[in-house]
């Protein structure tokens, strides 16, 4: 990994460029450039992010800058230092503050001692296949057009209307699966997240928007599907 010319996802600047500056914007965020594979049949909860995560990182939030509104961040050592960059790239001292939605265990994990067996078992890029592909919920997790729903409301409510972006720094399975069971696409025709790759969010009185990469769609507001605060 050390001799590839990390950058930012172009798709990532590029709406950040246009995001509509009168409205709350969620960015949910795969975290910066971690070191070495995964482990096989592992989460890989413990690996850090490099020296180039650090530095893309920074620059990310260089570029969002005094937009920024608050930052949330999966316990993860990875997605807490990518937090930690963005902050301190945005030049604000807003408080980084965990959620367990966006990992360890993540919104779509019940039982973790379960659902581990499935990393265990397929592997990660075997999960994110299957909650893609299936209508069925494996082991110890929710099924996924639940899960997808629950945290995009969650994201929308956290941000309680605060116009700006609101950053939220997650991992490739949750970024993933939620795209593209919202987006409603297919794991052939899905672009798998980059580093540092996101999916926005925002309300208006259409419903929902959704960009990721080169893909939006206007989802109507459905009201029973808010989590509970």
């Amino acid at each position: 990994m050390t001799n590839i010319d990390w950058q930012l996802p172009p798709s990532t600047v590029q709406f950040l460029q246009r995001a509509p500056a009168n409205h709350a914007v969620a960015v949910l965020l795969r975290h910066s450039v971690r070191q070495d594979h995964l482990p096989l049949g592992e989460a890989g909860d413990s690996l850090p992010i490099t020296l180039d995560g650090r530095q893309l990182g920074h620059e990310l939030g260089t570029i969002i800058g005094e937009r920024l509104q608050s930052i949330y961040t999966s316990p993860v050592v990875r997605c807490v230092q990518t937090a930690e960059v963005l902050q301190r790239g945005a030049g604000t001292l807003l408080p980084v503050t965990h959620d367990r939605m966006l990992g360890d265990p993540g919104v779509y994990i019940m039982d973790t001692e379960r659902a581990g067996d499935n990393w265990k078992c397929l592997g990660n890029e075997g999960v994110i296949q299957h909650m893609i592909l299936s209508s069925d919920p494996l082991p110890g997790m929710v099924q996924s057009d639940k899960g997808a729903h629950v945290l995009m409301y969650h994201l929308l409510s956290t941000m309680d209307n605060v116009a700006g972006v609101h950053v939220f720094v997650t991992h490739d399975s949750i970024l993933s699966v939620t795209v593209a069971r919202l987006l409603k696409q297919s794991f052939c025709s899905f672009v798998f997240p980059q580093f540092l790759e996101a999916a926005f969010f925002w309300e208006t009185h259409k419903g929902v928007h959704i960009v990721y990469q080169n893909v939006e769609n206007i989802r109507a507001k459905i009201q029973h599907e808010l989590p509970p605060k």
